[in-house]
């Protein structure tokens, strides 16, 4: 019986060789097929990694281009501000010196009207003066030519009497 139980023992282990081999093989071509699926992953990552390093680049490339161009832009507006400041500046002098002539034509049309209402204050004065001396003399000239009215009709009257006289002494 020992020998029998050693056969089936030797047995059994013989299968559980078989299966032991069976089991290192299948876990070698386990090993195999995970190896190459992790080597086509590492490949794919690779792949991945490759693209994603290309598309980065491509992604830098773009932002400094486009770094580029706001500095352009800035540059730009900085220089245009510059210019619209300078032409404001130069147009807020321009209104300065509008307003200071504005201000100074003022104080010129002020005096002139000021000399203006006195100088007509003056020939007021004056006109009144001088309407006063008309008058008094036209009130001199109007007494003397009653007057003198007066004197050309007693003038008249006489030389009509006269006359008047000369044709009766004619008549005579």
């Amino acid at each position: 019986m020992s020998e029998q139980i050693l056969n089936q023992i030797l047995s059994e282990i013989q299968t559980v060789n078989q299966r032991l081999d069976r089991i290192e093989s299948e876990q070698a071509s386990f090993k195999q097929d995970v190896s190459r699926r992790f080597d086509h992953v590492d490949r794919r990552f690779e792949g991945i990694e490759s693209e994603q390093a290309s598309f980065k680049q491509d992604v830098n490339r773009r932002f400094d281009h486009v770094d580029r161009r706001f500095e352009g832009i800035e540059s730009e507006q900085a220089s245009f501000k510059q210019d619209v400041n300078r032409r404001f500046d130069h147009v807020d002098r321009r209104f300065e010196g509008i307003e200071s002539e504005q201000k100074s034509l003022r104080d010129e049309l002020r005096e002139f009207r000021e000399e203006t209402r006195t100088d007509l204050q003056v020939l007021k004065a004056g006109q009144t003066g001088i309407r006063n001396e008309i008058t008094d003399r036209f009130n001199e000239v109007k007494t003397t030519l009653n007057r003198h009215e007066y004197s050309i009709e007693i003038l008249n009257r006489r030389q009509f009497q006269l006359e008047a006289d000369v044709e009766q002494l004619k008549h005579r």
